[in-house]
Order: structure tokens, then sequence, then C-alpha cells
């Protein structure tokens, strides 16, 4: 959900919980999301993200897949688990048959591969988190 404010600012509503262990992409991630509007909490593990999804609700999960010790598919399956309208981007650098997992893996709603346009995930967690809403609206 968004609105303008009246210096025309545009403003989202929407928690995203980031899973990122590359400093440096995933403070790239939550600054643009926050730029939107976004309230982003930004862990560097799997088990981070695990703890913190037990107590906090998230509008959309984004998550690496590659994390040390318990990786973003395992990740995907509690968010899911936990609430299965949440919807989860899977990022990753791998390719091959990895992707394949990646893209019929049913607690991931969409896969971006690494290299990746910020803009392109911003529009993805707009849309996401969009259709999510319109589910429970309805």
């Amino acid at each position: 959900m968004s609105y303008t404010t009246n210096n025309n600012q545009k403003k989202t509503d929407g928690k995203v919980l980031l899973v990122e262990d590359e400093n440096l992409i995933g403070w790239s991630i939550a600054t643009a999301l926050r730029r939107e509007g976004y309230a982003v909490i930004l862990v560097e593990s799997g088990e981070e993200a695990i703890e913190i999804i037990s107590s906090t609700k998230f509008d959309i999960v984004i998550t690496d897949l590659k994390l040390p010790q318990i990786n973003g598919f395992e990740v995907a399956t509690v968010v899911k688990s936990q609430c299965s309208s949440i919807p989860v981007i899977m990022i990753s650098a791998q390719s091959g048959q990895t992707t394949q997992g990646v893209k019929v893996h049913q607690a991931v709603d969409r896969y971006i591969e690494k290299p990746f346009d910020l803009n392109e995930i911003i529009e993805i967690t707009h849309r996401l988190i969009s259709r999510s809403s319109a589910k429970v609206v309805r």
C-alpha cells in the first residue's frame, strides 16, 4: 500500500525482513527499500532470521540462498510454515541446477539472480506485497 505526502514524496507501508550475509549487498538493498518507505530489518544469518520470524510479522522476506549454516531454502520454509501468505524473494549468485531448484521450490515466490538491479528488487517487492495484501482483503 502506498500514498503520497503533501510534498509529493511517495511513502510505502510494509515491513521487510532482509537476510543477507554480504554487508554491501545487504546495505544496498536495505537502503533502496527504506528510500521507498519500507521498514527494513536486516539480519546476516538464517539463524537470526528464524529467530525474528517467530516474534515479528513481516509483509515480505528477501533472503539470500547461500547463508552460513541455515540456508535460504530453510528460511523460506520456516516463513511459509508461520504464514503461507508472506511472499519470499530468493536472491543468489548461483546458477544452473541450483537456480532451477529455487524456481520450483514451493516456499519461494520469486527468484532474482545476482548481479541484479536494485530497481528490479524494489518493483518485485512492491508487486508481491500488493498481491499479498489483495489476497488478505478478499
